[in-house]
């Protein structure tokens, strides 16, 4: 007997069955592929992003950062320079035999800027310039004067290439970090060295500050001298003789010793302040700080700058010591902030009817 094949019957369309999960096709490794692709190039989008918007707000903080440290140390300076004071007088000056042979402007207290080095005595850790002068602001470390306020102090302000382990506490270890360095030097009242030398031959009977005499109150007060902004890279003091846009330098390398005398009057500092000081800062932020050499030796970032008046503002075709020491900076990357304040010392320029 023989069995014929039956011939299987198409089922009608309405007793089909939908079954979802069979009718889904599966992805192929193509489209995998290009998914990934896609996804990989929106994840390097988005870092690319993050990492602008990073770099813009490091670049934002660093700037902020140079303008609160160079703001700062200015305005400090500012409001101790314009209390300087050389209390003048008018008196006989007397030759060494102690006769009398002028009559003139006198004083006893000092104002001595100019390079830091000459002031200072060490050029391999004080760069551009530094200033020193008297000035009533009435600090003291005696609690029986605190309430003295017109007690007479000396103040100094300088750049200094040190390392940070002198404001580090002993307990910690050290950390080697070199930085440029704004110092304030504030002697207390009581240990004012400015009369060490005195004249007791009759008549003249006379406090004589001796040259040097910055150098002998910072060593009297080692204690006096901290930090108040870092990384100031340079300060340049520019004695005027006036606050006016177009005033002119009183000196030709910058150095002004109230001391001294010349035989030009619109330029003789013989007891007398400067009409008004230029301060300039120069700042640079961390980042750039710590790509400086961390050594005991200081960066040379200056050569022969700011040592000549006449070559520091831009002349004749002539860029400026300004403009070399900015590109000196940028030759290194280094981001830097500029700013300068003028202080006004008398309140009007000098005449020669003045100068006695």
């Amino acid at each position: 007997m023989f069995l014929l094949p039956v011939t299987a019957k198409p089922v009608p369309m309405k007793y089909r069955r939908s079954i979802p999960h069979l009718d889904r096709r599966a992805m192929t490794l193509l489209e995998i592929l290009v998914a990934l692709t896609v996804f990989i190039i929106l994840l390097l989008v988005s870092f690319r992003l993050i990492e602008q918007a990073s770099s813009a707000w490091r670049f934002a903080s660093s700037k902020v950062e140079q303008f609160r440290e160079t703001r700062g140390g200015l305005s400090l300076i500012g409001a101790n320079l314009s209390k300087a004071t050389l209390d003048e007088y008018l008196g006989y000056e007397f030759d060494s035999s102690g006769y009398p042979v002028k009559w003139g402007r006198r004083s006893e207290l000092r104002f001595i800027s100019g390079r830091s080095s000459s002031l200072q005595g060490s050029s391999s850790s004080s760069p551009t310039h530094a200033l020193f002068f008297t000035a009533p602001l009435g600090v003291t470390n005696d609690s029986n004067y605190q309430n003295l306020s017109g007690l007479l102090n000396i103040c100094g302000y300088f750049i200094e290439w040190s390392n940070k382990d002198a404001d580090r506490p002993a307990i910690l270890p050290p950390s080697q970090e070199y930085r440029f360095r704004l110092m304030q030097f504030l002697q207390p009242a009581e240990e004012v060295t400015l009369y060490s030398d005195t004249v007791t031959t009759s008549p003249q009977f006379a406090f004589k500050p001796a040259t040097g005499w910055q150098k002998t109150a910072m060593q009297g007060s080692p204690l006096a001298t901290r930090a108040i902004a870092d990384n100031v890279i340079a300060m340049i003091v520019e004695p005027l003789n006036s606050t006016a846009p177009d005033a002119t330098e009183l000196t030709g390398d910058f150095a002004y010793d109230s001391s001294e005398s010349r035989t030009d009057p619109a330029t003789n500092p013989r007891n007398r302040l400067p009409p008004a000081i230029r301060i300039t800062l120069y700042t640079i932020d961390e980042p750039s700080a710590k790509r400086l050499e961390q050594s005991s030796s200081m960066p040379d970032l200056y050569g022969s700058l700011f040592r000549d008046t006449s070559k520091l503002h831009p002349s004749g075709g002539d860029a400026g010591d300004f403009a070399r020491f900015e590109e000196n900076l940028n030759s290194r990357h280094l981001r830097y902030n500029r700013k300068e304040i003028v202080v006004e010392l008398v309140p009007k320029p000098w005449s020669k009817t003045e100068n006695l």
